[in-house]
């Protein structure tokens, strides 16, 4: 799954008082941001020229449009080492906002926010070092810049650095510590994870990685679930065990109910759900026969059981 690049948010974030960071061969327009410790004053007014700056380039918080003013408040600013005008100087200069696009000057700018902790300049330097753009590219430097934004909690980072880690590019590939990174970039609702964590998961059954366990729950599996006896035993069980509610019969309702469960590891039934329903009588009465079925032979992938979602059509018909 190709890396992605969360778009640049225009938030304040709060500046500390005492900015240190190593200056590395920058052009000139950069290198005017000096290493320098900053009083309060000066911070305030690094703050309000930020606002300034992004509120000139956005368009927003009663400010028109002006990409000039804009870059002219914004470079003040990050020559106060505000690093919310680093990260706006950055993506004018990556984006050709206003500037001649120069993909160096954005790299030089990220590089200086991202080394003030600002998680979104961090993985959007990793980024740049992935794709070569503006500094000599390099999957070590990608990674390393990548991990820093996942654990400031990044979430499209943290995507990124489980990609990296399940591939092993730039680092020594890891299922298990691409996997977390996974779960960590869904919970902070990064949709494609989903598929890759499903996918991580089966690359680390198939790997017979020793002590890993997974309680997710599969759609497939190399061996489905089996009910006793099978398919047949399943249609026998309904026809002997579903009762038909009395209100449903007397109103000559009937139709088929749909429902879903999970088939646990030592193939108890839990989690059922009406996917389909017809009435709310006929439907508990579905749900209350599939909670009563017996235990199943659970699914296996890789020779291990595993959670696999079922599902089961449950006909109610009036003779």
């Amino acid at each position: 799954m190709r890396n992605f690049k969360r778009v640049l948010l225009f938030v304040m974030a709060a500046s500390p008082a005492v900015v240190c960071y190593s200056q590395e061969n920058v052009n000139d327009s950069v290198a005017a941001a000096q290493v320098q410790q900053l009083s309060q004053e000066d911070i305030a007014r690094g703050k309000e020229l930020a606002r300034r700056g992004i509120g000139l380039y956005t368009g927003r918080n009663g400010y028109k449009k002006d990409l000039e003013r804009a870059r002219v408040a914004l470079l003040e600013a990050a020559q106060l080492n505000n690093a919310d005008a680093e990260c706006v100087l950055a993506h004018m200069y990556e984006n050709g906002n206003g500037v001649e696009q120069d993909y160096a000057v954005a790299a030089q700018w990220y590089r200086k926010a991202a080394e003030k902790e600002v998680a979104t300049a961090q993985n959007s330097l990793a980024y740049f070092y992935d794709e070569g753009l503006g500094v000599e590219q390099s999957f070590i430097e990608a990674a390393k810049w990548y991990k820093k934004a996942a654990d400031n909690n990044d979430a499209s980072a943290q995507y990124n650095y489980a990609n990296m880690l399940v591939n092993g590019i730039g680092v020594q590939r890891d299922l298990i510590q691409g996997l977390e990174y996974y779960k960590k970039a869904k919970a902070n609702g990064v949709k494609q994870a989903a598929s890759e964590i499903t996918k991580t998961e089966r690359l680390l059954l198939n790997s017979g990685a020793e002590g890993f366990e997974t309680d997710d729950t599969f759609f497939s599996a190399d061996v489905m679930p089996e009910y006793p006896g099978g398919n047949q035993a399943i249609l026998e069980y309904l026809r002997s065990e579903t009762k038909y509610p009395t209100v449903c019969r007397e109103n000559n309702i009937q139709g088929r109910v749909i429902v879903s469960f999970t088939i646990n590891k030592d193939g108890s039934i839990s989690d059922p759900q009406v996917v389909r329903g017809v009435h709310p009588a006929l439907d508990d009465e579905g749900l209350r026969v599939i909670l009563n079925m017996q235990a199943w032979k659970p699914g296996m992938i890789n020779g291990k059981p595993v959670r696999v979602r079922y599902t089961i059509p449950i006909n109610f018909r009036l003779n």
